[in-house]
């Protein structure tokens, strides 16, 4: 069974209304209200726990009573239950998704330099900003540190909105689950991540990123304890559905819920869109976002996470591609479903892992609708926190692969390319999507298991964009 917040719905409401008028009462009196997305008009309403007993002010029956009512409501386009997701997770040599001498697809860092002006070729008049949605970050670790993107408009700590963008104290980074982004948690999961895309690269320590250098990491966090205070309300109002699992094999900072996802992906995309706005004066010029998380066996057609689609197209219309990791099982996703990766949104790209050998991992998800392509993934090194390094395998790590390969090749774009995604930024980065996509290096072990049967291959990427 799906685990979900106990008392919770999440609710895409019209544009010119909340409830209509006749519901409002019946639940404006028995729910608290939260804003989630402003981009999509996306709600939770939490049922309200009476003091006196510690309980919800409706027991589970009730509760469910009020979904079909709100799914006659006409003034709401969308009712759904918040879900939880989860993060995807199962040479320096120890970095071998570095060096084609494995087989992985032409993506070494000494192929690229040999192969690609990266010396010579000056950053654009604009930062490259990969949005790395993750449960928490070590943003102190000295092989990351100086790689984050600060918001310089923002006061650190101060409890100000100083740069009046609508958020507090975001100026490194958004905590999408306490929204005060003063702190960051610090997990394991997203620091691995991190490095991954952005690690410095010419510091003579610790890790190399995919980006080198020149592609900025913006971490918005969506780490919560609020799983164990979900199962807590479950038991003690006899929302039992889904929650009898063995919490010792669970690391509750590797889940998070879907409402605090969503809220994450509408900070990124506000930003983006305030930046368009003010031609660069105010928000973040993110291009990408990397997601190492999801829902396994959910179906994005059906109208339970029709909401993730609508986020992807979202976040496209104002110029970003979304990476999404795929399920870490030996799945067809398009039979068995999964969630990102189901969605058909253009703008989304779904990433699987191959071993270092090229080819699929025994462990991760394949379908040849669903998957773009495939990226290396097997005991990948790289951060950790506290200074440290270590491996991690899994779709969570091919992810990153491919949202700091992105990265790194728009930093090398010209001024036609930019004047052009100036014009439609949405339009040309479906046309970055579509450049990677044909340019992968083809695997015959990996041939009808996505739709490009292929490794990302940074060099002929960037040749074909350049066309």
């Amino acid at each position: 069974e799906k685990i979900y917040f106990p008392g919770r719905y999440l609710i895409k409401v019209k544009q010119s209304s909340f409830f209509s008028q006749k519901r409002a009462q019946h639940f404006l009196s028995s729910y608290k209200v939260q804003e989630v997305s402003r981009g999509l008009n996306l709600y939770q309403i939490d049922l309200v726990i009476d003091e006196k007993s510690d309980l919800f002010v409706k027991d589970k029956e009730e509760w469910i009573k009020d979904y079909y009512l709100l799914k006659e409501d006409t003034a709401i386009d969308l009712v759904m239950i918040d879900e939880v997701i989860f993060t995807r997770r199962d040479k320096n040599e120890k970095q071998w998704h570095l060096d084609d001498a494995f087989g992985a697809g032409n993506i070494a860092f000494e192929k690229l330099l040999n192969d690609l002006p990266l010396e010579n070729t000056p950053l654009p008049d604009r930062p490259i900003v990969a949005a790395i949605v993750d449960g928490g970050f070590d943003l102190s670790h000295s092989d990351l540190n100086s790689m984050i993107h600060l918001n310089k408009g923002e006061v650190p700590g101060n409890g100000f909105d100083d740069d009046a963008n609508g958020f507090v104290d975001d100026y490194a980074g958004f905590n999408a689950f306490s929204q005060d982004s003063s702190t960051l948690p610090v997990f394991s999961h997203g620091t691995h991540v991190m490095g991954i895309i952005s690690a410095l690269a010419n510091n003579n320590y610790g890790v190399e990123g995919i980006g080198q250098d020149r592609v900025k990491v913006l971490p918005v966090s969506y780490g919560t304890e609020e799983f164990g205070f979900s199962i807590d309300l479950a038991r003690k109002n006899k929302f039992f559905d889904g929650y009898e699992l063995n919490r010792k094999n669970i690391d509750e900072r590797d889940l998070s819920f879907t409402s605090t996802a969503m809220r994450a992906y509408d900070y990124i995309y506000q930003m983006k869109k305030l930046y368009l706005e003010t031609e660069g004066e105010k928000g973040i010029n993110v291009m990408v976002t990397n997601s190492s998380f999801g829902i396994d066996y959910a179906k994005c057609s059906s109208s339970r996470y029709k909401i993730w689609n609508e986020m992807y197209n979202k976040l496209g219309s104002v110029g970003v591609l979304s990476m999404g990791a795929t399920a870490n099982l030996h799945i067809d996703v398009d039979k068995k479903g999964d969630v990102p990766t189901s969605c058909d949104s253009d703008f989304l790209v779904g990433v699987s892992n191959t071993d270092s050998t090229a080819k699929k991992y025994s462990k991760a998800a394949y379908g040849k609708v669903s998957v773009d392509l495939f990226a290396p993934g097997y005991e990948v090194y790289s951060t950790m926190p506290n200074e440290e390094f270590d491996y991690q395998t899994g779709t969570s790590m091919a992810t990153p692969v491919v949202t700091g390969g992105i990265g790194l090749i728009l930093s090398l774009m010209g001024d036609n390319f930019w004047a052009s995604y100036d014009e439609n930024p949405a339009a040309k980065m479906l046309e970055v999507k579509r450049a990677m996509l044909n340019s992968v290096e083809k695997h015959e072990s990996l041939e009808g298991l996505s739709q490009s049967d292929g490794i990302l291959n940074l060099k002929k990427f960037y040749d074909e964009l350049m066309r």
